[in-house]
């Protein structure tokens, strides 16, 4: 089966948050912006979909009930080898893991929780060579 090409299909995006309105108010927000969304809660499942999906970009909390995030971002990209990787975090330990992985040369992009609307559009544009569909 051939897949179209990703000029001609909307991003698809993996969001990985153990919290339930954090990711489905991104996915939903990803969704109403001309994106492909799904999300889930752990690592464990992210790893599950990442073997069936071709994701463009995971968005992944360094926290996981079940995993590092950063591991787990790392595993995502042996999955999906094309997979871009934005972490989110929202306190001071999570950060200090994003230094640790950066200092051994693991250099994701990054940004803090809660995420703001224009930063997030605009790593996503970055990280998959599209923009969000205008809204008024």
């Amino acid at each position: 089966m051939e897949h179209p090409s990703r000029a001609t299909r909307k991003p698809v995006i993996l969001i990985v948050d153990d919290e339930p309105s954090v990711s489905q108010t991104l996915a939903w927000l990803l969704r109403e912006n001309g994106y492909n969304s799904m999300f889930c809660l752990d690592a464990k499942t992210a790893l599950d979909i990442a073997k069936g999906i071709a994701a463009d970009v995971a968005i992944v909390d360094v926290m996981l009930p079940d995993g590092d995030g950063i591991e787990t971002a790392l595993q995502l990209q042996k999955c999906v080898p094309n997979c871009k990787i934005l972490l989110i975090t929202g306190n001071m330990e999570g950060s200090d893991r994003i230094l640790q992985a950066r200092a051994n040369g693991i250099a994701f992009d990054a940004l803090p929780k809660p995420v703001g609307i224009r930063e997030l559009f605009g790593a996503l544009s970055q990280l998959t060579g599209s923009s969000p569909k205008a809204t008024a």
